[in-house]
């Protein structure tokens, strides 16, 4: 019997939409139904209908508001429709209203992608943290992409059972590049070819950490005066920094790249290529303790 899964994200771009669409592609190879419950518009529906899920129009707003109660009625409806065997809710407005259509009633799958009380501060965080409690128990499954992201929500009090599945990262498409390629790449982003390159490829925002690596910039020239710093990203802080926070990646030693968004010809970004190999991120992300991007040449 064929097995029918339900993946719910609200995210149409970015991490969360990748690591939906490379599971579609997966589950599809095996011989799964896989349905994407989603918004329209952004890279998820397109890549996730491409690789042979059916996708399902599902409107919703990244914050809890008004209209969260509305965004779990529709998925209600979406799952008496569907009959899935599985259902699995990616980040934490799925979370919300998936767990408020279901109720448990199916086997389901929760995959904070970074924990919603991490991402706030005061009361609201305490709301969440209250409702990741009491929804754990709707839950089959809360599946984390590293130890630390488990061990925070056990230590915020959750009570589930844990599974740990690092996001993967196709080591063939991100192998390393010869001298030449490297070359090639700094001139065409007009870096010297013997300055030591910081390159972060990440969105722009602070759950990415990128101003902890700006305020840790000038030490870092301090010892070595002709190192150099590119962003990589779009995201609100790409408009918001340069007027004048005291993050300004403007300043000597740090500067912009395009926000390379899609795979394509220009994919890998040049940035990319600049660097000699493929080392780990140095930074660690702020909620998830997942590094965020970082590569040092």
């Amino acid at each position: 019997m064929q097995l029918t899964i339900l993946h719910v994200s609200q995210p149409v771009d970015g991490g969360v939409a990748r690591v939906v669409a490379d599971l579609v592609r997966g589950q599809r190879a095996s011989g799964c139904r896989v349905l994407v419950a989603c918004p329209p518009g952004g890279r998820l529906a397109r890549e996730a209908a491409a690789a042979g899920a059916r996708v399902l129009d599902w409107p919703a707003e990244r914050s809890p508001g008004p209209g969260t109660l509305r965004e779990a009625w529709r998925l209600r409806r979406i799952l008496r429709r569907t009959a899935p065997d599985v259902l699995h809710l990616h980040s934490a407005k799925a979370g919300l209203a998936g767990r408020l259509a279901a109720r448990g009633d199916l086997p389901t799958v929760f995959q904070p992608h970074a924990w919603s009380f991490a991402a706030v501060e005061g009361a609201l965080a305490d709301a969440s943290l209250r409702w990741e409690r009491f929804a754990t128990r709707w839950a089959r499954t809360v599946l984390c992409v590293s130890e630390q992201e488990r061990a925070d929500g056990v230590a915020g009090g959750l009570v589930a059972h844990w599974r740990v599945v690092p996001n993967g990262v196709d080591l063939e498409h991100w192998a390393p590049v010869d001298r030449a390629s490297r070359r090639s790449a700094r001139m065409t982003l007009g870096l010297e070819q013997s300055a030591p390159l910081a390159v972060c490829v990440a969105r722009l925002c602070r759950q990415k950490g990128q101003d902890v690596l700006l305020d840790a910039w000038a030490a870092v020239q301090e010892r070595l005066p002709a190192a150099r710093l590119v962003l990589v990203g779009g995201g609100r802080r790409r408009t918001r920094w340069p007027r004048g926070c005291g993050r300004c990646p403007t300043r000597p030693g740090c500067g912009w790249s395009a926000p390379w968004r899609t795979r394509g010809s220009g994919w890998p970004p040049p940035t990319w290529r600049c660097c000699p190999r493929a080392g780990r991120g140095w930074r660690w992300r702020r909620w998830r303790r997942w590094p965020a991007g970082g590569r040092c040449c």
